[in-house]
């Protein structure tokens, strides 16, 4: 009998470990990781921002801790520290991916490992993520490239100002830019300079341009950092009448297109996607079934429509 109730003592001992599985105890907090490639990145720090917001607003997610890290657009480093968000036994893991390819090993670390991982905002080429929660990036593509060419004539000269190379975002927003043109056979890319999502790149990019005396129409630029560093290039140097537009409906870009400075915007809903993130990283937490996609559509913002994205 003695031995009996030893036994019974230590299964009842042992109940609580089991009920939590991998990670925090299910019935505790609920440990979430998010990788993020870069935090300077004005988009990036407003779904972080809305992510906090939304879990420290709603009641049933008083459990729910996130855990922020900054892979500083180094994909080492991001695969790197998905490794130690596993090692930690987190519940779930939500990644923005800083290259499409280089971040493949860390998604399938976490599905080696049992930690259930989606994308955010970003995608890898890797089929083993749980998820994607974010918008369609050829579309964003398409959308600025067919308003560029409503402004243009159809030979314009263009210069694409590029995001880093091997992101998912810039890879698709070129192709949505190279399949509107071929409506438009002579028009033509006059320059391609690598700006890595940067106002201050993008500025001295545009001052070269200007200064060396290639002429152009229009400016293609894959976020709104870039195309503000182009605005403001154009500004300094006293050229008018050029199309300018970018993506991420940032503040300052929303501003410049009310003013008529910028030409277009595309609006890419950072509220619903971390909101949605949180969402689907809590129900793997909690071993629920999710979908495979969460498309949060894109949408066009110009001097007609701004005053309802501000």
């Amino acid at each position: 009998m003695k031995k009996l109730g030893f036994l019974l003592i230590a299964a009842a001992l042992m109940l609580p470990l089991a009920a939590g599985g991998k990670g925090e105890s299910a019935q505790g907090t609920h440990k979430i990781g998010v990788s993020m490639y870069n935090l300077t990145s004005e988009y990036l720090t407003s779904l972080k921002t809305h992510m906090e917001k939304y879990v420290a607003e709603k009641p049933e997610y008083s459990s729910v801790k996130l855990v922020f890290l900054d892979a500083q657009s180094d994909p080492v480093k991001q695969n790197s520290q998905v490794d130690n968000l596993i090692t930690q036994k987190v519940n779930s893991i939500v990644m923005i991916p800083f290259d499409r390819e280089q971040q493949v090993p860390a998604v399938e670390a976490a599905a080696k490992a049992g930690v259930p991982l989606i994308e955010l905002c970003a995608s890898t080429v890797s089929d083993k993520k749980r998820s994607y929660v974010g918008s369609d990036d050829i579309q964003s593509g398409l959308m600025l490239a067919q308003e560029m060419f409503k402004t243009t004539k159809p030979n314009a000269k263009i210069i694409v100002l590029h995001g880093p190379t091997g992101q998912n975002a810039q890879v698709m927003r070129y192709a949505g830019l190279k399949e509107v043109m071929k409506n438009y056979p002579n028009a033509k890319i006059v320059a391609e300079k690598v700006c890595d999502w940067d106002r201050s790149r993008a500025l001295d990019a545009i001052q070269n341009i200007i200064q060396s005396g290639m002429e152009f129409d229009a400016v293609f630029a894959e976020n709104d950092e870039m195309a503000m560093g182009a605005l403001l290039a154009c500004e300094g140097a006293g050229v008018k009448g050029k199309f300018i537009g970018g993506v991420d409906a940032i503040p300052d870009a929303l501003l410049a297109v009310e003013a008529g400075r910028l030409n277009c915007t595309v609006f890419q809903n950072s509220v619903a996607q971390a909101r949605t993130a949180v969402d689907v990283a809590v129900k793997l937490a909690n071993g629920e079934s999710i979908e495979k996609l969460y498309d949060i559509p894109y949408e066009l913002v110009t001097k007609a429509n701004v005053a309802k994205y501000k």
